[in-house]
């Protein structure tokens, strides 16, 4: 399968970012032949090397993030742009662990104010700030950026040093992010029976809230608001058409029944009594979420 001549791989800021090494470009190469199939010498178009994330629109200049060494660096200050080349613009290896779990990569550590202002920047707006980048390549950088057993919970969310309102706002726009980029693009699959999707973000969706970084700290006064915003975020999810973005709010509803059960079943009763034609499968694991029996 050739390259047409037009198309051209950029280079992205840093050695890790671009996956500049001949190796790891060849490995990106022989996954897309894996999903494009063989060619048999024909010519892939730039249109579909870019669906799958080999090659990207031009985007503006990103600040540049450190030497090229192949050291750990640890990147405090990141232009919202270079945030996303980093975080998003990687390379997705075929049935190998994820970049972030190597012995040696760079890793975003900002002040946690700036980290909820970019987290809400792309949850509130999403298709913009992802254009250009493969499904793959996001479901990859969203479970790097908030699924705490990717990357731990870094704390952004729970730290005190972020206004309440600045928290509030980013647990809120999580709603958006499901309107916006889950509903259209997830396939109408139940994850919890084990239904493979041939799209990358069903499962980002469906274990959202079962590995969201924490919200509050014990002893923090803004607990309660917190915890009763994200309880409104997921009953603003469960209103949505999309049986992938229900049964990931039904998924996170389960969770939190143990503490919060009269306000999860309240919720999920009404759910249920305005959706009574929902499919089956559905209805009962509404009512399983409905008492805390979800995995």
């Amino acid at each position: 399968m050739a390259l047409p001549r037009s198309a051209t791989v950029e280079a992205r800021a840093g050695d890790d970012l671009a996956g500049g090494t001949r190796s790891r470009f060849l490995a990106a190469w022989l996954h897309a032949a894996s999903r494009l199939g063989s060619f048999q010498g024909e010519t892939a178009s730039a249109g579909t090397l870019r669906s799958i994330g080999l090659i990207r629109p031009r985007r503006r200049s990103a600040d540049p993030l450190a030497s090229s060494s192949r050291r750990t660096r640890r990147l405090q200050y990141l232009s919202f742009d270079a945030w996303l080349e980093h975080a998003f613009g990687r390379e997705v290896r075929f049935q190998q662990a994820p970049w972030y779990f190597d012995p040696e990569h760079d890793w975003w550590d900002p002040p946690a104010l700036e980290a909820v202002s970019y987290l809400t920047r792309l949850f509130e707006d999403p298709e913009p700030a992802l254009q250009g980048f493969a499904d793959s390549q996001i479901a990859q950088g969203l479970t790097y950026l908030v699924n705490t057993n990717a990357a731990g919970d870094r704390r952004w969310l729970c730290s005190t040093d972020v206004p309440v309102e600045g928290r509030v706002r980013c647990v809120r726009s999580v709603a958006a992010l499901f309107a916006k980029l889950f509903e259209p693009r997830c396939e109408p699959r139940l994850s919890h029976l084990s239904h493979a999707a041939s799209k990358a973000l069903n499962g980002v969706c469906y274990m959202w809230w079962d590995a969201f970084p924490s919200l509050a700290l014990a002893g923090d006064p803004d607990l309660p608001t917190l915890h009763d915003c994200a309880l409104q975020t997921m009953d603003r999810i469960l209103q949505l058409e999309s049986i992938a973005c229900q049964e990931s709010a039904l998924h996170g509803l389960g969770h939190w029944h143990r503490d919060y059960s009269n306000k999860v079943s309240h919720i999920i009763d009404r759910f249920c009594e305005v959706h009574s034609g929902i499919d089956p499968r559905l209805s009962a694991y509404a009512q399983s979420a409905r008492c805390g029996c979800v995995l």
